[in-house]
């Protein structure tokens, strides 16, 4: 009796170490599996990085622009004022006028907006 109690106890006690053999595999399987998905998602991610610093750096160069341009506009437009005010009209009359006032408010709202 003694025997077979000693073999089944060696037969279970087997049979447990294999069961932690397959959760050991399965356990690697599932490391493998995530650092494969991280490396994945980091090149991706490095690339869209790469992407992204390509747009700002076009972005600031067309922000550098427009700012330079409308404070172009904005010298005209004080300019324009002063003299058809020494003139005697009224530049609030003139459609061109009006239109480029439009326009700088638009580009000041536009501006403000891109900053938040």
């Amino acid at each position: 009796m003694n025997t077979r109690k000693t073999i089944y106890d060696k037969l279970f006690t087997e049979k447990v170490e294999l069961a932690k053999h397959e959760v050991n595999l399965a356990s690697l399987k599932d490391l493998l599996n995530i650092n494969s998905n991280l490396s994945k998602d980091e090149l991706k991610f490095d690339a869209t990085n790469v992407k992204l610093a390509a747009l700002i750096k076009d972005e600031l160069a067309i922000r550098k622009s427009y700012v330079e341009k409308l404070k172009t506009a904005r010298n005209l437009f004080l300019e324009f004022e002063k003299d058809a005010k020494e003139l005697g009209l009224d530049p609030s009359n003139i459609v061109e006028f009006k239109n480029l006032k439009v326009s700088i408010s638009n580009a000041d709202i536009l501006l403000k907006q891109s900053y938040k």
